[in-house]
């Protein structure tokens, strides 16, 4: 089986396309995988396609640890920056209600045709507009967090499945066999439990 570099750069510029990589990564293991496999049952042993299915195994619990840590960390992203609008929104608020009180008393002192009233009531406007911005912004922000943890927890699901179709492949008879004490260099069992 070739070696398939399977390692997530954290030098990529988004979330998007380190996610494209994990994607094509896991790809070329399947293929990989499949190639071996087919090799192994034409021409070599049982323990050929142990050996090649624990191999793709391995290195796609690799990708898909990446892909956890890229999706968490999206996460995280989207948790912090909701946090900040919603910080935001508490501010504009409060500037709103200070506009609004100023600017009812300019026209209660000055009229409403006054230069000091237009100001404040183009200042409130703004504002206003500001919050309503910030209102959808949040919004989408809620909507991107949703459908981000969802992608988070499958993420984590296939690794656990994939974690567990290891294990259950060691604990096979021909697993027995292959993950023997002489094997544990290249296959150590804290790996596979």
């Amino acid at each position: 089986m070739a070696y398939t570099s399977v390692k997530i750069s954290a030098d990529s510029s988004s979330y998007q396309s380190q996610m494209k990589s994990a994607a094509s990564q896991m790809k070329v293991l399947s293929a990989e995988y499949t190639t071996a496999a087919t090799k192994a049952k034409l021409f070599g042993s049982e323990t050929d396609s142990l050996k090649a299915k624990a191999e793709s195994l391995t290195q796609k619990i690799t990708v898909q640890k990446g892909i956890v840590q890229l999706n968490s960390e999206q996460q995280e992203k989207l948790t912090k920056k909701l946090s900040e609008q919603k910080t935001k929104q508490e501010e504009l608020k409060g500037k709103i209600d200070a506009a609004k009180e100023a600017y009812a008393k300019s026209t209660e002192e000055t009229g409403k045709n006054s230069e000091q009233s237009k100001a404040l009531k183009e200042e409130l406007d703004k504002l206003e507009q500001e919050y309503k911005a910030n209102e959808t912004a949040i919004g989408k922000t809620e909507t991107a967090l949703a459908n981000q943890t969802v992608k988070t927890e499958k993420s984590k699901t296939a690794l656990m499945n994939m974690e567990a179709e290891l294990k259950t492949l060691r604990h096979t008879e021909s697993g027995e066999k292959f993950f023997r004490p002489e094997t544990q260099e290249v296959f150590p069992a804290e790996d596979y439990q």
